[in-house]
């Protein structure tokens, strides 16, 4: 009996983890909108225990939910005043789709997060949808190109299972 009990114990903790490091929670209810602003909301119900706390140089939300914020990680400001871009939705787990508010072609390149290139694409339609299913959940880079070459922006796309 004390080995069969042993058994189920080992079998049971082997197969079973407790943590996962990924953005996901269950709540007893909640929602996700976003405008075309750029604005969003998300909330959840069945979080009893969250705090935020406040300095002069951080912010630390406690809890499940949390906030995740988006910036580009570099942007030309001269030609960025002419083009705008938004990337969505990040993080993703299967495409995103990139829009951009000009008649000008673009060039797109998305690298890993060692600055491998993993693939070019043509940004020539305002919107133009990029499909990730084939790259394993990490962190990428999306560097947005004019035609000469030089850098407009670069965004950080997160991939997910």
């Amino acid at each position: 009996m004390k080995a069969h009990v042993l058994f189920y114990f080992l079998f049971l903790t082997t197969y079973s983890y407790g943590q996962s490091l990924e953005q996901f929670i269950i709540g007893s209810a909640g929602n996700f909108s976003s405008t075309s602003t750029g604005a969003s909301l998300s909330w959840t119900i069945g979080e009893p225990i969250i705090s935020t706390e406040n300095s002069n140089t951080a912010i630390l939300t406690q809890g499940f939910q949390q906030p995740l914020v988006v910036t580009p990680l570099s942007t030309n400001s001269k030609l960025n005043q002419q083009i705008s871009l938004q990337v969505f939705p990040n993080p993703t787990l299967e495409k995103i789709t990139l829009e951009k508010e000009t008649n000008t072609a673009l060039k797109a390149e998305l690298l890993d997060i060692l600055g491998q290139s993993i693939g070019h694409y043509s940004l020539i339609e305002n919107q133009t949808i990029l499909s990730l299913e084939t790259l394993p959940a990490a962190n990428y880079l999306l560097c947005i190109r004019d035609l000469n070459g030089q850098i407009i922006q670069t965004f950080k796309i997160q991939k997910t299972q």
